[in-house]
């Protein structure tokens, strides 16, 4: 595991990556929807930042209208697309947004359809019990269990060490679990979305992106924030919880002063 982690630290270098190209490219197949950042639970270094910046941002009706017109005109195949949150079950338009997603089922039968909940309210059961078939339901439980988070605000751009490191690499939950989009836009994945949406850089794409284009310029901003890039390399010890590192202080203090921001809506 040293020696798996030594490698992958010198892999993500920019030495290396300028000779041998990214280590981790983004699956633009699939797409992960943050169609909510309400949420019941406060859960400890949560990669949405529910906790940390609580908000009732929610996407609207009519920007998923707008996705699946996009997806559905150019003729773009999703294999999978996730809905999620925040706690997805409390947007108030939850309904009408499955039925424009089953709208672009209907085009495309073969997209596989998931819908991740806490699962933890008697409301939130009601409502998971009503969503078509046609989704598969990712109970996360997290109401009992314990917390297994990523120490998800100990940013990497905050150590010495990573200095040397290629943003742009990535890590594995863009291979993974493909692009995101949020009421700001697409990101490489959506955790980016929740890093941009509290330090208001405004890098969501307002298009589908293109596959081959690697959005190297918001990974290089916005991975350097994420806990996950530092799972990488130091595995069980980046799951220390609670960790605030200081640029995600003064972040969290930015955004609760204003408790807004400015930048344009996807």
């Amino acid at each position: 595991m040293i020696f798996k982690n030594f490698y992958l630290f010198l892999r993500g270098s920019f030495f290396f990556t300028f000779i041998f190209g990214l280590y981790y490219k983004t699956k633009y197949d699939f797409l992960e929807i943050d169609i909510t950042y309400k949420c019941n639970l406060k859960c400890v270094d949560c990669n949405r930042s529910c906790g940390n910046a609580p908000s009732e941002e929610s996407m609207s009706v009519e920007q998923i209208r707008k996705f699946v017109k996009e997806s559905i005109e150019k003729g773009k195949i999703w294999k999978g697309i996730r809905l999620l949150g925040g706690e997805p079950t409390m947007h108030d338009d939850l309904f009408d947004i499955i039925d424009l997603i089953l709208k672009y089922k209907a085009f495309y039968p073969e997209v596989s359809l998931r819908f991740t909940t806490n699962g933890l309210s008697e409301k939130t059961k009601e409502v998971i019990n009503r969503i078509p078939k046609d989704f598969v339901i990712e109970n996360t439980d997290k109401g009992n269990k314990k917390n297994s988070f990523v120490c998800f605000n100990n940013a990497p751009i905050d150590s010495s060490l990573y200095q040397v490191m290629d943003f742009s690499n990535a890590c594995y939950i863009t291979q993974v679990c493909g692009l995101g989009l949020t009421k700001y836009g697409y990101y490489h994945c959506a955790i980016a979305g929740s890093i941009d949406r509290v330090f208001g850089f405004n890098l969501g794409r307002k298009e589908i992106p293109a596959i081959g284009d690697e959005m190297i310029k918001e990974k290089r901003i916005l991975c350097k924030y994420c806990g996950h890039f530092r799972e990488l390399f130091e595995g069980e010890k980046s799951r220390k919880v609670g960790i605030i590192s200081r640029s995600w202080v003064k972040a969290y203090e930015e955004y609760r002063s204003s408790r807004k921001n400015d930048f344009d809506c996807y």
